[in-house]
């Protein structure tokens, strides 16, 4: 396979993941459970007729992004994407890696938008882990009772909770910095947050919360998420991300 220039393809790619949504998302609102009830200004017509242009505008960008990277692999050059290869989760630890660009081409802000996309990412990694294996569980445990809804979304809001606070300060794995062809500072970055500690944490929790209105099984519980880890590992391993 021929390979051309790396560093601006794996811009181009790093763009259209981050435009196109394929499978980050740069920017991400807070979790619901996190989310505060705070007034917000009326927009006047003139700001949402800029939001419209600004959108306007990045749609463009992206079919021609878009365009550019079909002919690129077209030709069989090979897409390198920095820290990618570290964004597998192992039998350790959860992990996820994030892409960040910035319009005033700042490279601090660049860094600072692919650690909040990594984080991000990560959110919706552990989400979909906690929603699956809470789901799990009260189906073996809780039986239908009318709480069982309302005692899934507490336990999750719980364990997303600890997600929060392990990624104040969560351990950045990989870190690389790229100029694309147009000069834009590009940042990567893949973090990981500890399987077992966090799982000994929200155990702990769950350990002694009355609340839940279940017996807790601890044992049960953690045979449960060891399941459910082991698959979601796979998913990811077989989704080629």
């Amino acid at each position: 396979m021929r390979t051309s220039n790396l560093i601006g393809v794996a811009a181009l790619s790093s763009a259209l993941l981050i435009g196109c949504g394929a499978n980050k998302a740069t920017v991400q609102s807070q979790p619901v459970y996190q989310q505060t009830a705070v007034s917000q200004p009326v927009d006047t017509a003139q700001q949402r007729r800029d939001r419209e242009i600004a959108e306007l505008k990045h749609r463009l960008e992206m079919v021609q992004l878009q365009k550019e990277l079909d002919a690129t692999l077209a030709e069989g050059i090979s897409v390198e994407i920095p820290c990618l290869e570290y964004s597998m989760d192992d039998a350790d630890y959860f992990r996820d890696y994030g892409i960040g660009t910035d319009e005033g081409n700042n490279m601090q802000n660049a860094r600072r938008n692919a650690l909040n996309d990594a984080k991000a990412a990560i959110r919706r990694h552990l989400s979909e882990f906690v929603q699956g294996l809470s789901t799990d569980y009260y189906n073996s445990y809780a039986g239908t009772t009318s709480s069982v809804n309302a005692n899934q979304s507490k336990m999750e809001e719980e364990f997303m909770g600890l997600v929060e606070g392990k990624l104040n300060n969560v351990e950045r794995l990989c870190e690389d910095h790229r100029l694309n062809e147009r000069g834009q500072h590009v940042y990567y970055i893949a973090i990981q947050i500890p399987k077992k500690e966090l799982m000994d944490e929200f155990v702990d929790v769950l350990s002694n919360d009355e609340k839940l209105g279940i017996d807790f099984k601890q044992q049960e519980f953690r045979k449960f998420a060891e399941d459910r880890m082991v698959k979601m590992q796979e998913a990811k391993k077989n989704a080629g991300y």
